[in-house]
Formats: C-alpha cells, structure tokens, sequence
C-alpha cells in the first residue's frame, strides 16, 4: 500500500464552501499519514508500508526522538489497548468516572446526542441549554425517539425518572464525557484547526487512514464549544485513529479544545484574515492557532503550512 503524489480523492471529500486553493493540501495528508502511521509502530513489522514520496511542508517535533526516516511501518493499533473490557462494561466505566456511582447502575449507551432531530436508538441525550432554546425541551422527545436516558439539570414532566440522569450542568457534564472518553481512548488523535480547510483536511486524512485501521472522524463541520466536546464523547473503544477540527472565534478557544482533544499530531492548515471580528492582525489570529500547539502531547508532532 502506497502513500503517493498520486493518491486520488473522491471529490465529495472536499467541502465546497471552503476556500483551499492556497492549502497544498496533497502534501499535508501524506505527512500526517506518514508520522500517523509510523512514529509509534516504526519498529514492529506489517504488510503495508507506506512510501512518502513527497517532502513535508514544515514538520517540527515535540520533545521525543526525531524521526529519521520517510518510510513507516503502520500496524493495526487495537492490539494494544488500554481497556480489554466488554463494550457494555466500557460505557459504563466511563459514565461512573463523571456520574455519581449511586446513580449509574448498566447504562449501555451507543453514542452521544445533543439533537433530537439526529438522535439514533440508545443514544445518551444531553439536554444542553443554549442561547436560542433549551434541550430540557426535548429531553422527553429524545427517549420517545429512542435514547436510552437524558442527562438533565432540571425536572423533566411526563418522563420516568429512570429515564433521567440528573446533573447539576449538562454541559459541564458533556465536556467531562469527552474529557474521559479522550483519556481512556487507545486511538492515535489528529487535531486539525487554521483559518480555511480544517474540514476538507480531516476529510481526506480520515480517508487516506482507513487503510491501515478503524477511523473516526468530528461529523460536519463540529469544531466549536459544543462540537468538539460531542465529537470527542462518541469516540469508541475500537478506534484506531481520531480526526478531530477545532475552530476558534476568540483566543483562549483553541486553547480549551485542545486540552480536550489531546492532539498527537496537529495540523495548522493556514492562517487567513477570516477573523478579524476579535482579532486586529494576522499575527494575533496567528498566536491564537498556535494555541494548539501547547496541549500536542508529548513526542508529538505540528504540521505547518510553510507558506502562509
């Protein structure tokens, strides 16, 4: 399996309201591919080996041994796991860490749900109280339609109560989920933030990985307070790699997700003048991405566009 300039893309990967022509966009799937696939498995020995026939944009690592090479061994990472639990017992592990253990018995929840309108069967529904409407709404909504509880802050009418976990604040709960599903995953994690391209980036890294294991990805465009945190709780225990964006629209943003999200390789993809509503200069929208840099753990690795 090769890795090469000539790798081709389905052209639905790239979303249409995204201005990339200046993101060379090609080069940095191959070199997140490469240390991906590569830079904790280099030693062990497997079928595909990847070949990098293009030179990375710019590649700065973390504390940790450089790498020296451009040819990589990948290896299925699932073998190497934090958890040999059972799913149901998985899931439940994890709520216990966030919920009080009186309250959390056998919650086998598949997935996590802010939205009735894309709720699926036994999904766990955050009510989450927004500037425009309140989940507490639709908590009931969400067990007709199939979740397994509603995670509430407030009393709910006409709704069981073992139907109901009840919270102190549903989105502080939301983001330790995803806090503890972050920390208890054994999937290698790519984050991806800059001014233009985070969702085509990910798509296409999402695609060139599916090669060499399990992938999960952020759904749509999820890069703000309330996605990240929601991409990140449904990240399941089988993954081998998370693709994950995150957007800012302030500084201190990405320095937030970021500490959620954990990056072992992060990609800035460009700096833009695309937020000047909070920002005077493109050096402080530069400086508030590099926020990103800060929370890429140990050994890990920034993946920079070199020309702007």
């Amino acid at each position: 399996m090769f890795l090469d300039a000539n790798i081709n893309f389905p052209k639905d990967l790239y979303n249409p309201y995204e201005q990339i022509n200046s993101i060379h966009i090609p080069k940095i799937i191959r070199m997140v591919a490469s240390v991906e696939t590569g830079k904790i498995f280099g030693g062990l020995k497997s079928n595909k080996r990847p070949k990098i026939q293009a030179r990375p944009i710019a590649i700065i690592k973390t504390p940790a041994a450089p790498i020296n090479s451009h040819r990589f061994t990948p290896i299925p990472i699932n073998s190497i796991c934090k958890f040999s639990l059972k799913k149901s017992h998985y899931q439940n592990f994890l709520l216990k860490k966030i919920f009080d253990n009186n309250i959390i018995k056998s919650v086998n929840y598949d997935g996590v749900s802010i939205n009735t309108r894309t709720i699926k069967k036994d999904n766990l529904f955050f009510a989450i109280e927004g500037k425009n409407t309140d989940g507490h709404k639709f908590a009931k909504e969400a067990v007709e339609k199939g979740a397994i509880k509603s995670v509430v802050s407030k009393k709910i009418k006409k709704l069981s109560k073992n139907k109901i976990i009840k919270v102190k604040n549903t989105f502080s709960s939301l983001k330790n989920l995803a806090k503890v599903t972050r920390d208890n995953s054994s999937a290698q994690i790519i984050g991806i933030t800059g001014s233009v391209g985070k969702t085509t980036v990910k798509n296409l890294i999402s695609f060139a990985l599916k090669n060499y294991g399990k992938v999960y990805y952020s759904p749509h465009s999820y890069n703000n307070r309330f996605g990240v945190p929601l991409s990140l709780s449904n990240l399941k225990s089988n993954i081998d790699y998370g693709i994950f964006e995150i957007g800012m629209d302030k500084k201190g943003e990405i320095e937030n997700l970021s500490k959620m999200v954990k990056p072992e390789v992060a990609v800035i993809t460009n700096i833009a003048g695309v937020h000047f509503k909070n920002f005077n200069t493109l050096k402080d929208i530069a400086k508030a991405k590099a926020e990103i840099i800060d929370n890429i753990l140990d050994g890990g690795n920034i993946i920079l566009n070199k020309d702007d």
